[in-house]
């Protein structure tokens, strides 16, 4: 499920501008949280508490999946990835137009290669704009010219301390998010010895998830085009998120529901916030062209992360006495706690290095 997850993102949001980058991030992975609200209320509502029903819903469930990944196949077949020698042909096709604008600003990117980046009355076409765009988030050459290999591009990244920040984050993040998945629910059984109200759990979880990506993808483009400040505030407030949200989780109680349901919408705002932020950052940063491999390298982070907070829950439920594994528990939510706190932090750095990068480059796009 993750492939298609993160495959649909990698060839969906190259066919959107630069200035629309942290929206189309947040609307496509908000359909995660969608789809997990959606398909808990249809089992809620017409299968739970019928074990015989359970092979009609996930059939229903699957034939759904199923459809979507065949449509999307389709419809995505003739998606842009970054193409870089397609963004070249559209600018030098642009720069020979005796009409268009004069571009006269600039900016060197890493690799020596110049790109010009304002016209002389400020403004550039919003095809201008996504070409450069694409030159800047592509996979640099060798010095001989020729494209980069795999192994190059990672021994290229992997000398950059925003790569390994923004990894961190997301293994503290995101590693933290499939804790409450995974732990939240047994959690409150053990707590409270009733599986009532963990369906609205799932669902304030999910929504919250929803509304987080769709927010935070959208006021991330605001904050960057309109402020002039890097996305990656969102990371930080992500984290704190996390954080205040594992504390309420940590400390809620058997007859009390309140600080449980705080801690599903904080986690699910929280999540959605972290993932359409660090996406849009790593498509930028590192190169829509290798966008894909970037995500299987981040994912690869959310493993590490997932395993080490999930195997401090299965260590600390391996006890007969339920009143020393909810203590456990509620030791590792403390844990993740701090992981998230420490994120948070983290988060400022990659702010600061995307900044300095920003000032260094001297790059600023004029959107009409």
């Amino acid at each position: 499920s993750i492939t298609a997850f993160m495959s649909s993102l990698d060839a969906n949001v190259g066919n959107f501008s630069e200035e629309n980058q942290g929206k189309a991030h947040g609307l496509l992975l908000s359909g995660f949280g969608g789809s997990a609200a959606l398909f808990a209320t249809v089992y809620r509502s017409h299968f739970a508490g019928d074990p015989t029903a359970l092979p009609s819903f996930f059939r229903g469930a699957g034939n759904v999946t199923a459809v979507v990944c065949l449509a999307g196949a389709v419809l995505l077949k003739d998606a842009r990835h970054g193409d870089k020698s397609k963004a070249r042909q559209v600018v030098h096709e642009e720069d020979e137009e005796e009409e268009g604008p004069e571009l006269v600003g600039s900016r060197e990117r890493s690799d020596g290669i110049e790109m010009s980046t304002m016209s002389k009355d400020g403004g550039m076409s919003r095809a201008q704009m996504e070409s450069f765009a694409n030159l800047h988030a592509t996979t640099h050459g060798t010095h001989d010219g020729e494209d980069e290999t795999t192994w190059q591009y990672l021994r290229g990244v992997a000398g950059k301390p925003l790569y390994w920040v923004i990894f961190v984050i997301v293994a503290c993040t995101i590693g933290t998010a499939l804790l409450f998945v995974n732990v939240a629910g047994s959690f409150t059984f053990v707590l409270t010895g009733s599986k009532n109200g963990l369906s609205n759990m799932v669902i304030a979880f999910s929504l919250g998830n929803v509304f987080g990506r769709l927010g935070a993808g959208w006021a991330s483009d605001v904050v960057e085009l309109s402020c002039g400040a890097p996305r990656s505030v969102f990371l930080s407030f992500g984290g704190a998120l996390f954080s205040v949200s594992m504390v309420a989780l940590a400390g809620s109680e058997r007859t009390s529901s309140s600080s449980r349901m705080f801690s599903a919408i904080g986690v699910g705002l929280a999540e959605g916030t972290v993932m359409s932020t660090w996406t849009a950052i790593v498509r930028r940063s590192f190169g829509a062209e290798r966008f894909g491999l970037n995500l299987a390298v981040y994912n690869f982070a959310m493993a590490i992360g997932s395993g080490i907070l999930n195997g401090l829950a299965a260590a600390a439920t391996e006890t007969e006495d339920e009143q020393k594994e909810i203590n456990n528990l509620r030791l590792v939510f403390w844990v993740a706690a701090v992981c998230n706190a420490l994120a948070a932090v983290i988060g400022i750095v990659a702010t600061r290095i995307l900044r300095e990068e920003n000032a260094r480059m001297g790059y600023q796009m004029t959107i009409v």
